[in-house]
């Protein structure tokens, strides 16, 4: 059964908002994972986040980071939550818990723990008996924690969400869901349960956007009824991958309008993600979608409005305007209003709010210019400028005092007070501001900012005062009455010169030196022998690097084409002791190499980038796996296809448009192989002599299941010896850019393969009398161990991080902890040392895959420069 109110617990909603210990408020939630930043800097970011204007924080629990290994939990230092949660209490901040146990969040396996994996039978996300059995007891070691700080009880989690995005998962195991309600309630959670994209019964769903507010409230009204808007998620940023483009490409001033549409839309829940990123330390960044090569960068900025350091950005003082002009008018947002579009057209569309003590004209302009509008009030016209591309808030009929009404402001405000205002402009643009007042008043600015003033007494005897300025500098417009006064800030939109932000402050860079390194040593005396290569999870590794080592024996030198069928992460292979290329491609893979006649032997190092936290297909098998071969042959299938075998080829990434369910065809000739495979776009829609293919993998949700997308396919059991067809169900998705055919024949299967972890920290910390660097010019991979001793700092230490010059991939350890994964190919270019970390001796170790010159990595200290 539904509950719309909920009687035992201090918070209850309706449809127009939530409502604590008796009153209506307005949430706005600042997103803060705990685990993305060390327990020293938890009160900080909170603490900023509440004078930011944030009542609330929202954090994921994941799983994974509590539970590394099997049965081995830990609640202690940065994975104290208990701890986390006391926190916001102590910060006035409510808190809303979303513990998954899949959270997606950009980390790694979605939260669940990579030891699943070796569990018979599992199936993730469903009501599958090992999958909730597990769930079970996960639920068992975080919910007391949650029932302990619900508010009312000790704390201030005012609300838990049950799973994440379930909708997206492309399942619809309603089942699932109502275990996950009923395992939840059943260990004594009170507060609402809430959802988001895809909810159970019981639950408040909320939706996740960047833009498209309007919509999103209407498919939340159609599906609920009851219930308040929420935005869950507010992508206000975006994450950022490996060899990806910098995300910076929401600015201030867009975050600023979007929050604004939102607020025409009637949503009274905003959680911010993130409003602050932090980072993926050690090996917990994810893998998504959209490429199936696209892996967390170390960095979860996420340009959020507090920077990885924990800084004050554009944003964070942009929303710090709205957050006061949201609880300026908190009464009137969560009573509920009555929207009428007044006016649509061209590049405009004109809302009327209408609330209980005011009217607000939502000007939503999504021109590249400013256009000159008009609004009609007690019969006078005002004509005033709106920005391009903005959703401006025009607020009217607002009583202020019992002698000052507000009748008209166009620009933006964080609020008209009893005794003082502020609004915010752009420079050189002109403002209006009209009051009535109860006598006869003047309008002067104390900074000289020119005035067009208009005043005249209205048939009931009060005084309707019209400003008029042009914004030039920051000054204050005081409105003086024989009896009282009151003033207007006038504040700059932009930024001010005053302001200051991380790159304004002082980074002092300290080169390093002196640097002892250690290689590699590909030692298998130790390692576990396999019939084909094994992943991480089979090899019960988390993370880190596998090496493979295996042989092959040629009557005489030559080339031979290997085919790897499943490689879920970039590797460097090594032939006969020396390196020979870096394999940047997944799935299915084909590398040339050359052989000597004689005895080879390969091996391939391989780190774990992050395992999928999107995708239907969380899970894959991390690293090397599966069957190898040589002698193989790899098929390019873009081209060379024709409509039912007939007529003229054409290219898949240019298809032509067809009627009725009519099959694309590849005729290709097989002279003696027995084992192949598609891998690409579109290979989980192929059909091989009119047999369907095995689906090993696909990166398909409810978002993108109208393209093809990226899959591997096994279809050996259809492929016969001659001529083959290969049939494509085309499905009027859209073109596509890359899809292969990969035969090799089992004779050829590479067998007796050396596994063994690498790269260990610990034995490298362990080694006596390391020598020091000499660049021998060789690739091979490396640890580097250096000390770096800093001076007493005059002035406090704000933030530090490492810039890593020539060093190309690996990781980094300071003063014994994991920062993480590098990668040189960008866009991160600082990786953050937490100050909490730094010691007046600071040991720093970084493993290099390449071995590349450590000589230029300095490490970055920030200091303010006052």
């Amino acid at each position: 059964m539904f509950f719309s109110v909920y009687t035992l617990t201090m918070i209850q909603f309706d449809s127009n908002s939530w409502i604590i210990d008796g009153k209506r408020k307005f949430i706005i939630s600042a997103a803060v994972h705990y685990f993305r930043l060390p327990r020293a800097e938890w009160a900080a970011v909170i603490r900023k986040a509440r004078l930011g204007g944030c009542n609330a924080i929202e954090t994921y629990i994941a799983w994974n980071y509590h539970e590394t290994a099997e049965k081995q939990w830990d609640f202690s230092g940065d994975k104290d939550l208990a701890a986390f949660f006391a926190i916001c209490h102590d910060e006035g901040m409510y808190v809303i818990v979303r513990p998954g146990p899949y959270i997606c969040a950009e980390w790694d396996f979605g939260g669940l723990p990579y030891y699943l994996n070796n569990t018979d039978g599992i199936e993730y996300r469903c009501s599958n008996a090992a999958y909730e059995q597990a769930v079970r007891r996960y639920f068992e070691r975080i919910m007391p924690i949650i029932r302990r700080y619900q508010l009312g009880s000790g704390g201030s989690i005012i609300m838990v969400q049950i799973e994440n995005e379930y909708h997206a998962f492309g399942k619809k195991d309603l089942a699932h869901i109502r275990f996950l309600e009923e395992l939840t309630r059943g260990f004594g959670i009170t507060v609402p349960l809430v959802s988001c994209y895809g909810a159970g019964r019981n639950t408040v769903e909320m939706r996740n956007f960047w833009s498209g507010a309007e919509r999103a409230a209407a498919v939340l009204r159609e599906r609920q009824s009851g219930q308040p808007l929420g935005i869950m998620e507010f992508w206000i940023g975006w994450f950022e991958h490996w060899g990806g483009e910098p995300q910076k490409h929401k600015p201030a001033e867009a975050v600023l309008s979007h929050c604004f549409e939102a607020l025409k839309s009637g949503f009274v829940f905003f959680n911010y993600y993130m409003y602050f990123g932090g980072s993926n330390f050690g090996s917990w960044g994810g893998r998504t979608i959209g490429a199936h090569k696209i892996f967390m960068t170390q960095s979860y900025d996420y340009d959020a409005p507090l920077d990885e350091f924990g800084f004050e950005t554009e944003k964070y003082r942009l929303l710090a305007v709205l957050h006061t002009f949201i609880t300026w008018l908190e009464d009137d947002l969560t009573a509920g209003s009555l929207s009428i579009q007044e006016q649509a057209e061209h590049e405009l569309s004109v809302t009327k709010a209408e609330y209980p003590s005011c009217r607000v004209y939502y000007y939503a302009h999504t021109g590249k210019e400013r256009r000159q509008v008009s609004l009609t009030l007690d019969n006078e016209e005002y004509d005033f400028s709106i920005q391009p591309e903005f959703c401006t808030p025009v607020i009217t009929e607002k009583k202020i005092t019992e002698w000052l009404r507000l009748c008209l402001c166009t620009e933006i405000t964080s609020g008209f007070y009893a005794d003082s205002a502020e609004i915010f402009m752009r420079k050189n643009t002109q403002g209006i501001l009209v009051f009535e007042l109860s006598e006869e008043a003047k309008a002067e600015t104390q900074n000289g900012t020119p005035l067009f003033v208009e005043q005249k007494k209205t048939p009931e005897g009060r005084y309707r005062l019209s400003v008029q300025c042009v914004y030039e500098k920051e000054d204050a417009l005081v409105l003086r009455c024989k009896r009282f006064s009151y003033t207007i800030r006038l504040r700059s939109l932009e930024k001010p010169r005053s302001t200051r932000y991380f790159d304004d402050l002082r980074h002092t860079e300290i080169q390093t030196k002196n640097w002892q390194c250690r290689p590699e040593v590909f030692d298998f005396t130790r390692a576990k022998t396999f019939d084909n290569p094994q992943s991480f999870s089979a090899m019960d590794r988390f993370s880190g690097y596998l090496a493979y080592q295996t042989e092959i024996i040629r009557k005489e030198s030559g080339k031979t084409l290997l085919f790897l069928t499943s490689l879920e992460d970039p590797a460097l292979l090594f032939v006969n002791g020396s390196f020979y290329s870096a394999i940047k491609e997944l799935g299915c893979v084909c590398v040339e190499i050359e052989l000597r006649q004689g005895k080879n032997k390969l091996v391939f190092v391989v780190q774990n980038m992050g395992r999928y936290n999107y995708t239907a297909g969380i899970g894959e098998p991390k690293g090397l796996s599966g069957a190898v071969y040589a002698d193989a042959k790899t098929l390019p299938l873009l081209d060379g296809w024709k409509i039912d075998n007939a007529g003229a080829s054409f290219s898949l990434d240019a298809m032509p448009k067809v009627d009725g369910d009519i099959p694309f065809v590849f005729e290709f000739e097989n002279p003696r192989y027995d084992v192949a495979f598609l891998c690409g776009e579109g290979a989980s829609s192929c059909a091989l002599n009119g047999k369907a293919s095995k689906v090993l993998f696909e990166e398909r949700t409810a978002w993108n299941r109208l393209f093809h997308v990226f899959s591997i396919a096994d279809a050996s059991a259809a492929l016969t010896s001659g001529t083959n067809e290969l049939y494509l169900d085309v499905l009027q998705k859209g073109t596509i850019q890359k899809l292969s055919l990969f035969l090799a024949a089992e004779s050829d299967r590479l067998r007796n393969w050396n596994v063994r972890p690498i790269a260990e920290v610990q034995d490298f910390l362990s080694a006596k009398n390391l020598p020091m660097y000499t660049d021998t010019g060789k690739i091979f991979p490396s640890f580097y161990k250096t000390r770096v001793r800093l001076s007493p700092a005059k002035t406090p230490v704000l933030a530090a991080y490492l810039k890593l010059g020539s060093l190309q991939k690996g990781n980094i350890y300071f003063n014994g902890f994991d920062i993480g994964r590098f990668w040189n190919i960008g866009p991160q270019t600082k990786y953050k040392i937490p100050v909490s970390l730094l010691q007046e001796t600071n040991e720093l170790v970084i493993f290099d895959e390449y071995g590349a010159n450590p000589n230029g990595v300095s490490l970055c200290i920030v200091t303010d420069n006052c």
